[in-house]
């Protein structure tokens, strides 16, 4: 374990950061405020400006849900009235009150009386325009249209939505012109934290590790320990699908291929254990880096291996599919 400085990376801990640090910097006496004149304005400016920034994305993508969750239930009211529109049309086919020449006007099959698919919004849109033409077509052959679901209100319900469409197409606008104010802000004031932060170390780098460590925490700087190994959680599988491997060896290692040919051999051989009677193993290690492997070896499996991404502290749990050898004839 070793103990090492947390730069802030989320925007609920950046905002706090650069809260604290301008808050203790400010109460310092002027002949002890070391920050140079341009990081002390860009402190005093970001940190009031970058949590205005952050509540402003909160806030528009909240308006953005909200305004898109009313869309949808105006769409969900559109479909069902086409639906009972349409339904009323195909029962006045059937019973004769209508020709069934008129279903075509509709988008619906004369032969099937299927109605048109409403599963995405553009089709219940359609299926509303579909609506509107069909009406007049209907009183154009002198043929009473229905009353119980009308065209005008149909047309009501879709205007509704364009409405709504054009209310949420502009709230999205804000939202995204807001995020990327956010983005820049953030990529602004993350390197203002660091830097900060640094000049807050070098000022007191004459300090025992604990002063300057208490020196810090007044600043909103946070220390952190390092954890240096890194556990592997491996569940091993036979990949027939026949259960658990118990017994076999994994490893952490390197591959490498010789000059001249394609076999692989084993280098650098690390930590090692046996799968235990629930087919499971933990390796802990110190090694790091991404040209390592998972390696599997044992009596009457295939050897086998698996690339790995080993970051110092970063616990990882994995599934390995052991192939058995065929069996010796």
């Amino acid at each position: 374990m070793s103990l090492f400085v947390k730069d802030p990376t989320s925007d609920k801990n950046i905002s706090a950061t650069l809260k604290a640090e301008q808050k203790r910097h400010s109460e310092l006496p002027v002949v002890k405020q070391f920050l140079i004149p341009v990081v002390k304005a860009a402190l005093l400016f970001q940190s009031t400006d970058f949590p205005l920034k952050v509540a402003a994305a909160s806030a528009s993508e909240g308006i953005k849900i909200h305004n898109g969750s009313i869309l949808d239930d105006s769409y969900v009211v559109l479909k069902e009235h086409n639906t009972r529109y349409l339904e009323i049309v195909i029962g006045k086919v059937r019973f004769k009150t209508y020709p069934s020449s008129v279903l075509t006007n509709f988008g619906i099959p004369t032969t099937s009386r299927k109605q048109p698919d409403q599963f995405t919004q553009a089709e219940i849109m359609g299926v509303s325009e579909l609506i509107e033409s069909g009406d007049l077509a209907l009183i154009a052959a002198t043929l009473t249209p229905p009353q119980d679901f009308t065209a005008a209100e149909n047309a009501g319900f879709r205007l509704d939505c364009n409405n709504k469409i054009t209310i949420l197409a502009a709230s999205v606008d804000t939202w995204t012109d807001n995020v990327s104010a956010l983005a820049t802000s953030k990529g602004i004031c993350r390197t203002l934290a660091t830097t900060v932060r640094k000049a807050v170390q070098y000022n007191v780098s004459d300090k025992t590790e604990e002063e300057m460590r208490t020196y810090c925490i007044t600043f909103g700087i946070v220390f952190e320990i390092k954890k240096e190994t890194t556990e592997l959680d491996i569940l091993g599988l036979y990949a027939d699908g026949s259960g658990i491997a118990v017994g076999k060896n994994v490893r952490i290692g390197k591959l490498f291929t010789t000059v001249n040919t394609v076999k692989k051999i084993d280098s650098v051989k690390g930590v090692n254990a046996d799968l235990n009677a629930h087919g499971e193993a933990i390796l802990n290690t110190t090694q790091t880096g991404t040209d390592l492997f998972l390696i599997w070896e044992g009596p009457g499996i295939v050897k086998g291996s698996i690339p790995l991404n080993i970051i110092a502290g970063e616990d990882q749990s994995m599934t390995i599919h052991i192939v058995k050898a065929p069996l010796e004839v």
